[in-house]
């Protein structure tokens, strides 16, 4: 199996952004050469293995929420293998999936569902709609 080095500086770059401040980036830049190298092996090599997540509790927004979060070295890995999967199974998912793609985030979804929603409405007055939280959903 053959893992090309510019496609993991490239997936560092993408994990970077926005992150260059944390810690775990600052540290993994300090050797960044031979960490982006000992990945790229191990990925060849077949023997990456995940560190254990880092879990908080985050207290921004209506709600505290529980998170997991990767190793700054492990998301470079996930950038790694999303940039691959993304280009086999991206053209199978329907027009209206807008979740984590380019192009399609939270403006094109409300607007796809107001869409629907008027079209149903003129076609079916007495119509109904749920709006629910599913508990728990991204633990």
């Amino acid at each position: 199996m053959s893992i090309n080095f510019k496609q993991i500086y490239t997936a560092y770059l993408k994990c970077r952004k926005g992150k260059s401040a944390g810690t775990q980036a600052q540290i993994y830049e300090s050797n960044l050469l031979n960490n982006l190298l000992n990945t790229q092996q191990a990925l060849q090599s077949l023997t990456w293995q995940p560190a254990s997540m880092r879990c908080f509790i985050a207290q921004n927004g209506v709600k505290p929420r529980e998170i997991h979060a990767p190793h700054f070295k492990d998301r470079i890995v996930h950038h790694y293998i999303v940039a691959k999967l993304e280009k086999i199974i991206a053209p199978k998912f329907i027009y209206d999936c807008a979740a984590n793609r380019k192009t399609k985030g939270t403006h094109f979804a409300v607007n796809r569902l107001q869409r629907f929603m008027r079209h149903q409405q003129a076609r079916y007055p007495q119509s109904y709609y749920l709006q629910l939280d599913v508990f728990n959903y991204f633990y």
